[in-house]
């Protein structure tokens, strides 16, 4: 299935460090398909939390010419598109990127795009280790005090979490006062 690309990104709203690079704070990446594909479009929406490049939003949408959405469709290799996405935005240090049609050109080699890919999986690799930030363990704390049978359960539920990753963070909430 062929697609027309597009990543589009202001690096003057927000711009945020990835390692030694300067991304935007807030971009997207469109999939459109082409006329005779029948797949939907589809639009990822990327933001960097604190150095961490995530997806925060997906959109797809059957488009005129296409049938509509399947579970198969579902399927999305979220990695792989969040790498694009950031590598179609990074802004070397030396500016050697020049922007075309809201987009960004680069020019650096490859073996300095392989690096960088390699900057953005560590770095989401480390705060996935880290696991959830305040904000989400005082909201599991507020889940699980208002649960009213199977408590654990309830969070697990609300963050699509496993049942231990789950009393993990209960765990941690409760050090931290939220319980």
């Amino acid at each position: 299935m062929s697609y027309k690309l597009q990543a589009r990104g202001d690096l003057l709203a927000g711009a945020q460090r990835v390692g030694d690079q300067v991304l935007p704070g807030h971009y997207e990446m469109n999939f459109e398909p082409d006329s005779d594909e029948p797949g939907p479009a589809l639009r990822l929406v990327f933001e960097v939390r604190g150095g961490v490049p995530q997806c925060r939003e997906i959109h797809m949408l059957a488009t005129e010419h296409g049938r509509e959405i399947r579970r198969s469709d579902l399927r999305i290799a979220l990695e792989d598109h969040l790498e694009w996405a950031t590598l179609s935005m990074v802004m070397p240090q030396d500016g050697r990127g020049r922007r075309q049609d809201g987009g960004l050109v680069l020019t650096m080699d490859p073996v300095e795009l392989d690096a960088f890919r390699g900057i953005v999986q560590s770095v989401r690799r480390t705060a996935r280790r880290q696991g959830p930030a305040e904000p989400e363990l005082r909201e599991a704390a507020a889940v699980y005090q208002s649960a009213d049978r199977a408590p654990t359960a309830a969070v697990a539920e609300r963050f699509g979490i496993a049942h231990r990753t789950a009393s993990l963070w209960i765990s941690r909430a409760r050090k931290l006062g939220y319980l």
